[in-house]
């Protein structure tokens, strides 16, 4: 029963290990992601007010 009791919770802590790694990868993706469309938007922006200079 212990054994059982110690293996449960040992899954349980890698599980919850993955799901922290995973949930924070994605959100530096995410972030990642979001600073890169933002610069792109930006220089978009850009393009676009010289030509309607």
């Amino acid at each position: 029963m212990a054994v059982f009791c110690i293996a449960f919770l040992a899954s349980l802590h890698i599980t919850l290990l993955l799901f922290f790694s995973i949930s924070s990868l994605a959100f530096v993706i995410t972030w990642l992601a979001a600073r890169a469309f933002g610069s792109i938007d930006h220089r978009l922006k850009k393009m676009t007010q010289q030509r309607i200079v």
